[in-house]
């Protein structure tokens, strides 16, 4: 369920709390292996894999100074039962990549936004710009399994941790776009750029190194003109910085790179007609 209390004309609290699941999919739960021959390890299903349970809580605070514009402030708490996680055994004959459920996880953090009109810097091009921005920190963890934590024993290891962050999750999120919107002159046009932290990518069995996914800066451009009511011309380039995706792991104080790749930047063009 969800609650809005309107502050002022332009300023609005909002509470969510609400019960969400995640059920396993089908390569998850299927009963037998499947060798990756990318990867060279096999991939294990688990059927005794049960669905997850999440309880999220919202709490925002927004304002909307004129038209368009907004200024918002949030923070979040959700909690995860029974989630999956992959773990990877390297202790196999062929390295194997399975599925568990562990009992609970949870996450939190902070959350800003804003949207923008520039027209305030002065000019009449800048009346049609609009600057967006989100930013979030976030915290995640989950205590690890205790028949894991068993594995190690007796294994020279570096980590002594009992908790790991949540997998998948950054601790932090950037989003950021400048757009030049101009409907009396058919133009529009963006530039937008993400970045998020380093991740958990996968959990590793036997005391060896968890796999982190190294922070990857991402830049994207469009533009479009729109003719004579009936026709847009559009032209996009993605991935402009083309970064390297690395997948890494660390021991003592070592960092060692599991996976890199690159995948280049992609240029479009197109043409649209509109019937109207």
């Amino acid at each position: 369920g969800s609650l809005i209390y309107t502050l002022t004309e332009k300023s609005n609290l909002r509470f969510a709390a609400t019960q969400t699941l995640a059920r396993p999919n089908m390569r998850e739960l299927a009963p037998f292996a499947q060798f990756d021959t990318k990867n060279g390890f096999f991939n294990v299903g688990n059927p005794d894999l049960t669905r997850t349970l999440i309880q999220n809580y919202d709490l925002r605070y927004e304002v909307y100074p004129n038209f368009g514009e907004l200024i918002a402030v949030s923070v979040f708490y959700k909690r995860f039962e029974d989630p999956i996680l992959r773990r990877f055994d390297p202790s196999a004959t062929i390295p194997t990549l399975g599925y568990t459920n562990i009992d609970e996880a949870m996450i939190y953090g902070a959350e800003f936004e804003v949207r923008k009109n520039l027209a305030f810097i002065g000019g009449k091009f800048m009346q049609n710009m609009f600057l967006s921005t989100n930013v979030a920190f976030i915290h995640s963890e989950y205590k690890i399994p205790q028949d894991e934590l068993n594995s190690s024993l007796g294994v020279d290891s570096t980590y002594d941790l009992t908790t790991r962050p949540f997998q998948s999750q950054s601790p932090f999120i950037v989003n950021a776009a400048l757009s030049y919107i101009n409907p009396e002159r058919g133009w529009e046009s963006s530039v937008s750029f993400n970045i998020s932290g380093s991740r958990l990518y996968n959990i590793s069995l036997a005391a060896t190194p968890d796999v982190y996914e190294a922070p990857v800066p991402l830049l994207n451009f469009n533009i479009s003109k729109t003719f004579f009511d009936h026709y847009r011309v559009g032209f996009s380039a993605q991935n402009i910085l083309n970064p390297v995706y690395q997948r890494t792991q660390n021991f003592k104080g070592t960092e060692y790179i599991a996976e890199s790749a690159t995948y280049g930047t992609k240029f479009g063009l197109s043409l649209a007609y509109f019937i109207r």
